[in-house]
Parts: C-alpha cells; sequence; structure tokens
C-alpha cells in the first residue's frame, strides 16, 4: 500500500504550473486528450520531477500524482461554481480565498464550457434556449410509444383469462 503523502503549498503549486503547461492532461477538447499513453509519459515526467524538486516526495507514484491533481481540480470547480452562483450586487463578485484558486484559473474555459443540469424537477425550462431538453423529451416519448405497443402486441397475443 502506498504511503501517505505530505504535500505541501510549494509541491502543489509545483503540480499546477507543471500541469498548466501539459493541456492534453486538463482540456477535454485538446487533440491529445484522449490519447491514454501520452498522458500516462506526462505524468510520470511531473512525478519525476517532483520527486527531483522535492525529496520528501522522492517515492511518489503516478497514480498519486493524478489523485492529488483530480482532488485540486474538484475543489478548484467547487470554488468556481461557488463565486459564479453568488448574488450580483453592489458588491460585485466575491473572490476565493483560496491560494491555489487563482494559479488554477487555466482551467476556467473547461469550468465554463461544462452543461449545467438543474436537480430542480419543477424548474421551468425553456427547450429553444436548450435543444438537449428537446432530444430528451423527443426520445423519452419515442421510447414511450414503443414500450406502449410492446405492451398492446403483449395483450392482444396473450389476452388475460
Amino acid at each position: 500500500m502506498e504511503g501517505l503523502v505530505q504535500w505541501t503549498r510549494s509541491s502543489e503549486q509545483f503540480l499546477v504550473e507543471d500541469l498548466r503547461g501539459r493541456r492534453c492532461l486538463w482540456d477535454r477538447k485538446h487533440h491529445s486528450s484522449m490519447k491514454k499513453g501520452l498522458k500516462m509519459k506526462n505524468y510520470e515526467e511531473i512525478t519525476k520531477r517532483l520527486g527531483e524538486k522535492f525529496p520528501e516526495l522522492a517515492d511518489l507514484h503516478t497514480d498519486q500524482v493524478r489523485a492529488k491533481f483530480s482532488n485540486l481540480k474538484g475543489y478548484f470547480i467547487h470554488e468556481y461554481k461557488k463565486i459564479q452562483a453568488a448574488p450580483s450586487g453592489s458588491c460585485g463578485k466575491p473572490s476565493s480565498k483560496w491560494e491555489l484558486f487563482d494559479l488554477m484559473s487555466f482551467l476556467h474555459d473547461t469550468v465554463a464550457s461544462q452543461p449545467t443540469y438543474s436537480s430542480d424537477i419543477n424548474e421551468q425550462v425553456n427547450p429553444i434556449d436548450n435543444p438537449l431538453v428537446i432530444e430528451v423529451t423527443q426520445n423519452t416519448f419515442d421510447e414511450f410509444q414503443i414500450e406502449s405497443q410492446v405492451r398492446i402486441l403483449q395483450l392482444n397475443l396473450c389476452p388475460q383469462l
């Protein structure tokens, strides 16, 4: 089992700065984002560089680096969405107090381009503004029609006594 890694703010900053230049690791729109071999090679290079720069991370594994970035990215998304959800007013938009927020701002476009879905079942959605709603509604309706037709056929072929 892998030991507990003692990340410092400096090692986290180093990780983020190194990842920033490796777009295939964080941008799903990047042409190389689906190349697993290339991504693994990049993570291996980052892991090696971290071990060289920070002796306490010499035994670091690639999976630990990936997990750390995943956690940092998740927290950035949490903070970003919290800021976006804040009501606007005379005070302006709040900012994050998290030390790595500004450093990770290169992820802004990837977060902003992700679709959002409402968990409020009563929310009114205008299908013209959201073509996905039309597609889902049409698919659901088609599935309902097919299920209904199958049920009618079953009843006609095997009438209940």
